[in-house]
């Protein structure tokens, strides 16, 4: 008996094939024929390669937003130190370009120094009770300084010429905007991750994680719209052996900055007169009250 062949569905499957073979070749010559236009665009610059951002994008952009901060007529601003979800000290500062400046720095000293943390479960002895604020004012050649325990003045003003004030700055938000530059720059050739974001307002908002310690640290840089830098924060994670919170127990911190376009004129306080935080400024909402 002799087989019948389709002749029809034969020639059916060839013609598949050799549209499947065409198509191919048509795929494959367009494909190499982007790639040639890519090469050839690249090399002229045409097309730039995108990367994600580095540590020099971060620091070049948190270097001119603290210089955009720092041309405002004066800045206000809040900084605060956390062990654990304990604050152990906040300080606010009023800065004027000419160097001018107020800082007045709350200490819970039982929270700060009573070295609680070797068990933190067990929590520092009390929280918000032992305070110790601390006054510096900075005007033309002169330092003022007072110290408040528990609310009471320690005695009157210190007065010193400005050359023979304690060494160090007034506070790490004076320093920042004192420096010229951001003054915990980061090292660029270090280790990092870095993000960039922009927010629906026009500002953006810069993240770095490092190693630190035995644990890794996210500090996280916020500019506005205009920008100006608006805060700074960082959080330790992971590190939760004592030794390596011996010389600096602090898991957390954040400043925050706040430009004054109109600012009163600063004037020296009397140094016969005991100081009041209020006078000087101190805003109402500042985060550790006396008690």
């Amino acid at each position: 008996m002799t087989e019948q062949v389709d002749v029809k569905s034969i020639r059916a499957e060839d013609g598949r094939r050799w549209l499947r073979a065409h198509v191919l070749r048509r795929l494959i010559v367009a494909v190499l024929a982007i790639a040639v236009v890519a090469v050839a665009a690249l090399a002229v610059g045409r097309i730039p390669i995108r990367s994600g951002p580095s540590i020099a994008n971060l620091n070049a952009a948190v270097n001119a937003s603290v210089a955009a901060l720092a041309a405002s007529p004066a800045v206000e601003g809040v900084q605060e130190s956390y062990i654990f979800d304990h604050l152990a000290s906040a300080t606010w500062f009023d800065w004027r370009p000419d160097g001018t400046a107020v800082v007045i720095q709350r200490l819970d000293v039982d929270v700060a120094e009573s070295g609680w943390w070797a068990d933190p479960a067990e929590g520092p002895p009390t929280v918000g009770t032992n305070l110790t604020t601390t006054i510096r004012v900075l005007v033309g050649a002169t330092f003022y300084e007072a110290v408040q325990i528990q609310g009471q003045s320690s005695g009157t003003w210190t007065v010193l010429d400005s050359q023979e004030a304690p060494r160090g700055a007034l506070a790490l938000g004076v320093a920042v905007l004192s420096d010229g530059e951001w003054v915990l720059s980061v090292d660029e050739k270090g280790d990092g991750a870095v993000e960039h974001a922009i927010s629906p307002d026009g500002g953006s908002t810069w993240t770095l994680t490092s190693p630190d310690l035995d644990g890794s640290v996210v500090q996280r840089w916020q500019i506005a719209a205009d920008g100006k830098l608006t805060s700074w924060s960082f959080e330790r994670l992971d590190s939760d052996g004592f030794e390596s919170r011996i010389a600096d127990p602090t898991t957390a911190g954040r400043m925050t900055f706040l430009p004054v376009t109109a600012p009163d004129p600063m004037r020296a306080p009397d140094p016969d007169v005991e100081p009041n935080v209020t006078q000087l400024g101190l805003p109402e909402s500042f985060p550790m009250a006396a008690p």
